[in-house]
């Protein structure tokens, strides 16, 4: 059965909300919505949630969802109603046509939100979020460029849409930085990009008082491409 999505409820210029009873949404995932007069903006889920049961109550009326839902038939018993938050992507001029269908873009549709430089002019420093079902999609120029490492599986091949990160940009805007709690990965984060740095042979200085940006020992179960 094709999964049919639909957005329901008010409408704004930022965000929808859309259900399916046919289809999960996933966190960080991108949906195109059908609505001509927007030009078919594109979307990034931000929220997730699944109903079992949807009664007249479960929204505030002022939201406008419980009556989407049963003006779209999507109020069946025994089926769970999934629904996400969507925030587009883009500034729109009139707020999203209610009741638009939902679907997923095509990887050409969204390679320009997602792809901002070449591998050879960027940073590769890990994969989106939310894009893994656009791997097969993806060009030779955009496949096994990183390897990401899962607590159960190891070392794994690339799933998804490398984020690259264009340094020549950085001469307009000189300035980033890696925030975040004990463990979270800011060191792993900077490791990469030193790797970056050096793979693209960019002068640089590193200040280390921790000795923590060592690079002369190679992960174990890196494939030769990859060292």
């Amino acid at each position: 059965m094709k999964d049919v999505m639909y957005v329901v409820g008010k409408t704004t210029t930022k965000e929808v909300y859309v259900a399916s009873v046919t289809r999960r949404f996933i966190t960080d995932e991108y949906l195109k919505i059908e609505d001509e007069i927007n030009g078919n903006p594109i979307g990034e889920v931000v929220e997730i949630f699944s109903y079992s049961k949807v009664k007249e109550n479960t929204f505030p009326s002022e939201t406008g969802i419980y009556q989407s839902l049963q003006d779209l038939g999507l109020l069946h018993e025994n089926k769970t109603v999934h629904m996400a938050k969507v925030n587009i992507l883009e500034e729109l001029q009139y707020a999203v046509t209610p009741h638009s269908t939902v679907t997923i873009p095509n990887f050409s549709e969204i390679e320009d939100l997602l792809v901002s430089a070449s591998p050879e002019k960027g940073f590769v420093l890990g994969v989106i979020r939310g894009t893994e079902k656009f791997q097969p999609l993806l060009p030779d120029s955009l496949r096994n460029l990183v390897l990401l490492y899962k607590e159960k599986s190891g070392i794994v091949p690339q799933e998804g849409v490398p984020f690259i990160l264009p340094f020549y940009k950085l001469n307009e805007y000189p300035h980033f930085g890696f925030f975040g709690g004990t463990g979270s990965g800011k060191t792993h984060a900077l490791r990469v990009v030193c790797e970056e740095i050096m793979r693209h042979g960019i002068p640089g200085v590193v200040i280390d008082p921790h000795f923590e940006l060592r690079f002369d020992r190679v992960m174990e179960g890196l494939p030769e491409e990859h060292r």
